[in-house]
């Protein structure tokens, strides 16, 4: 039971995430991972399955957020 809880915790985070994402509102990783409270390595671990799944993302400075660069 703990693992499907903690998958839920997970999915819930990666669609926020998505959300952020496409709102250009993450901030830096570290502000990101506030956001979502999880290590800066789970948020580096949730874009690099963004990136396995065609959701390439990247850091654009100038808006200080990750954005989408395939949508």
């Amino acid at each position: 039971m703990h693992k499907k809880l903690a998958l839920k915790h997970a999915i819930k985070k990666m669609f926020y995430l998505d959300e952020l994402i496409k709102s250009e509102s993450t901030g830096t990783v570290t502000e990101l991972a506030e956001k979502l409270n999880i290590s800066k390595r789970h948020v580096y671990n949730y874009l690099n399955i963004f990136n396995e799944i065609g959701r390439i993302n990247r850091y654009d400075e100038s808006k200080r957020s990750f954005v989408y660069e395939n949508l």
